[in-house]
């Protein structure tokens, strides 16, 4: 399936102008008329209706309840970064990665991936040809663990 990825960024200040709060969402557009097109386009609208707001007052109320520690660690964030990890033999899988951080040591993340069936945009598993795993793996940079010894020795 054909598809650009597009961008799409809320930034949110306070009355002093600070940027207290940010929202970046990047995500692939499917340029092509296919049920399954039309399907992940709708899930994106979605997600960028969730996250992005027409609220322009939200960073000065965001900000003024966290003004005592603003200076350390604003501008906070919740992002939703979309990659296409699989385009072809009539399946797409997407990885989709939602980070937040509101303040801390390290932000929170969360992966969901997802596969469709590109004939008729209903979601699947994948399964890819035996012959096609090793090449798959490699250029995604995974390796098979024999088992949990040998991941914990990293």
């Amino acid at each position: 399936m054909k598809y650009e990825m597009k961008e799409e960024k809320q930034e949110s200040f306070d009355n002093a102008g600070t940027l207290v709060y940010t929202n970046t969402i990047k995500y692939p557009y499917f340029l092509e008329n296919l049920e399954c097109s039309n399907q992940l386009n709708q899930r994106y609208r979605d997600i960028i209706k969730e996250y992005i707001s027409d609220d322009t007052d939200s960073g000065n109320s965001f900000g003024n309840a966290f003004e005592d520690i603003r200076e350390e660690y604003l501008p906070f964030f919740d992002d939703v970064y979309v990659e296409v990890t699989y385009n072809k033999n009539g399946y797409i899988s997407l990885l989709e990665r939602y980070t937040t951080w509101e303040g801390g040591g390290h932000p929170y993340s969360y992966f969901k991936g997802i596969t469709f069936q590109i004939e008729n945009g209903k979601e699947d598993v994948m399964f890819l040809e035996e012959k096609e795993l090793p090449k798959y793996m490699k250029d995604k940079e995974i390796r098979e663990v024999q088992d949990m010894d040998e991941l914990k020795e990293g």
